[in-house]
């Protein structure tokens, strides 16, 4: 190495020498960085009880004295649990609690504090009293006092220390009550994704059955026997209301009540809040899984009375926005629509009016179908067959009828199917505008007479080779 190489070398490790010097300065003069009111109490004080989820025993809140609730390790299976409620589903009350006790620090401490009185702390009677038991075998009791007065927290003091101290405010957290910590759930969820698939629904009013509904696979639709993916089977007959039924189902995903009322399923709870003859019962199957939910008296303020089958609790839920169905009458779980089967699944159809019966023979699917008219053997033109098809597929039902005399019999047409089902229609004046009709014997309901004089006159212009237009008045 050269001297002038040398030199450089020796002036540059200098250089370093003397700026790691000026860095120490600084780091150890005015300089230095100190706390400020920025920084996290905590910090300054630490948690009053350092522990990990996995490292907590036990948790345990008094309310002035009176015992809240105790969450604790399940030696079995390792998992926190509520005490007296093991089986039971929780809420999010239930892991924010957990997670507040593991959490719970101190952001000041009370210099020259006054007795404990002034702070609202009284010991064991305390507005609350926290007990947090660790896996490692320590213990800590926290007497909770007033709120700050500052609103950001509450006034404490632990069990064998004589200081006051200020705590975090999301201790509130751990206020609550049994109730508060399990789940509203009124019974186990339907997958969201599967809800439209529950193989049978059924409403019960005051113990007599009011509405059943069941799911139809894709195989017997294919079969033609349904007139879509659910058949009514109570009262049989009728399509349930596509749009109205789904809306049911939707409300069964998860259903629940808005409170818990109480967790003693005894008989005189039961009389007291409706439950001896209950007003409503829901039964519901999806993949062979049975739930059911019971619904007893209403209070004034819209809101009914449920008892959950499944978690053992009565509580409260709102009509309005939880099971507006209950107050539905039966024309709103019906679909309008007389019936609405695919002519493809049709084998014969009979239509007889005032002096007149006819009966057509179909066979084939699609652009195969073939109509024959049994009186004379003929051939019916198909598109106006079709066109026909279409007039009895849109007479749809308007409202119950108030009067269900069958002493003015206007129409009857008959429906067969391939898979040998016959659906009987019979239509009956019972107003200027109005026709009560029955399904195989069995009505309720009333349709428009503009739509009977349609079938009637369409049946003549079929019968006769006129053409129909199904969309024109008659």
């Amino acid at each position: 190495m050269s001297k002038k190489s040398l030199i450089l070398a020796c002036v540059g490790v200098l250089a370093a020498i003397i700026l790691a010097v000026v860095y120490f300065v600084l780091l150890n003069t005015d300089g230095e960085k100190t706390p400020d009111d920025s920084q996290n109490t905590a910090t300054q004080y630490g948690n009053i009880v350092e522990v990990e989820e996995s490292e907590l025993y036990s948790l345990s809140v008094s309310r002035a004295g009176v015992p809240q609730y105790r969450i604790y390790r399940h030696m079995a299976t390792d998992e926190l649990v509520l005490e007296g409620y093991e089986g039971n589903p929780y809420s999010t009350d239930f892991t924010s609690a957990i997670s507040a006790a593991c959490d719970l620090y101190i952001m000041e401490e009370i210099e020259a504090p006054l007795a404990d009185i002034e702070y609202g702390i009284k010991g064991e009677e305390s507005p609350y009293v926290i007990n947090i038991s660790t896996t490692n075998g320590t213990h800590t009791t926290l007497y909770v006092g007033d709120e700050l007065v500052a609103g950001n927290g509450y006034y404490c003091r632990m069990q064998g220390d004589d200081k006051v101290y200020g705590i975090i405010s999301t201790t509130s957290k751990l206020f609550k009550s049994n109730y508060d910590l399990l789940s509203k759930a009124l019974a186990y969820p339907l997958e969201s994704t599967k809800y439209h698939y529950t193989e049978k629904f059924t409403l019960n009013k005051d113990l007599r059955e009011f509405v059943s509904v069941e799911f139809v696979p894709e195989s017997e639709r294919a079969k033609g026997d349904a007139f879509g993916a659910y058949k009514m089977t109570c009262p049989a007959g009728y399509t349930p209301a596509d749009v109205n039924y789904d809306k049911v189902l939707k409300s069964l995903i998860t259903p629940s009540a808005d409170s818990i009322v109480t967790t003693e399923i005894t008989p005189e709870n039961l009389e007291k809040y409706g439950f001896t003859v209950p007003s409503y019962e829901l039964y519901y199957t999806l993949d062979g899984v049975k739930r059911s939910i019971y619904f007893g008296n209403r209070t004034e303020d819209g809101l009914i009375y449920v008892l959950s089958a499944d978690f053992g609790f009565i509580g409260l839920a709102s009509v309005a926005n939880r099971f507006p169905f209950l107050d539905w009458e039966l024309v709103d779980f019906i679909n309008p629509a007389l019936f609405g089967m695919n002519i493809d699944y049709i084998s014969r159809i009979t239509v007889a009016g005032k002096g007149a019966s006819n009966t057509y023979s179909l066979s084939g699917k699609g652009k195969e179908l073939v109509v024959t008219d049994e009186k004379s053997g003929n051939a019916v033109d198909t598109h106006n067959f079709r066109q026909f098809y279409r007039v009895l597929l849109m007479t749809e039902m308007e409202g119950y009828a108030e009067n269900r005399s069958t002493d003015d019999w206007m129409l009857t047409f008959t429906i067969e199917t391939t898979a040998g089902k016959i659906y009987e229609y019979k239509f009956y004046r019972i107003s200027t505008r109005k026709c009560y009709y029955t399904v195989n014997g069995v009505g309720e309901f009333f349709v428009s007479i503009d739509d009977v004089e349609k079938i009637l006159s369409d049946s003549e212009k079929l019968a006769s080779g006129i053409k129909i237009n199904a969309d024109a008045q008659m």
